[in-house]
């Protein structure tokens, strides 16, 4: 320990250790500076000499969630893998591709959007790199107001069951 004043004139132990460890409410300091509560900043900065900077909590001394700066992307760890990432230069989303963002954005996985207003004026497809863009439409048919219409005109012929819905059976 490094002496401090505890008054005008009693020195005692401080919370710096003389093994370089800085600890706030804490006897035993793990790390450069630990902090035992509640704290507050206005800023907190790492500044590394590597490409790989990051700031991580733990409760109960397990990592609950890590922010990574890995060469200017940003990670987020979740506790168990990265499951968030930001390209610097693209500006790309990649949310569970550990770390891949191919586009703008990037998920694997289920995905759900919802708050959009108004009628479907669009139909989307996935094709099978999973990229997902505008269907175009073959010759009549259509779609407004949210509903895909076929201007097609012929007949089918064959037999079948009233309330049945038909299928080909390729004969």
């Amino acid at each position: 320990y490094l002496s401090k004043f505890s008054s005008s004139t009693a020195l005692t132990n401080s919370q710096i250790f003389d093994n370089g460890n800085i600890g706030v409410k804490t006897a035993s300091p793990t790390y450069d500076f630990s902090v035992n509560g509640i704290s507050s900043a206005t800023r907190f900065m790492t500044d590394e000499a590597g490409s790989h900077s990051y700031y991580e909590s733990r409760r109960n001394g397990v990592r609950d969630f890590q922010m990574d700066n890995v060469g200017g992307d940003f990670w987020f760890y979740n506790g168990s893998a990265y499951s968030f990432f930001i390209q610097k230069n693209t500006g790309n989303v990649g949310i569970n591709t550990g770390g891949a963002a191919s586009r703008p954005l990037h998920v694997v996985g289920a995905a759900r959007i919802t708050g959009s207003a108004g009628t479907g004026t669009s139909v989307m497809l996935r094709d099978a790199n999973g990229d997902v863009s505008n269907a175009t439409l073959g010759a009549g048919l259509s779609l407004s107001g949210g509903t895909l219409s076929s201007t097609a005109t012929g007949t089918v012929g064959g037999t079948g069951t009233a309330g049945k819905v038909a299928y080909w059976s390729g004969t």
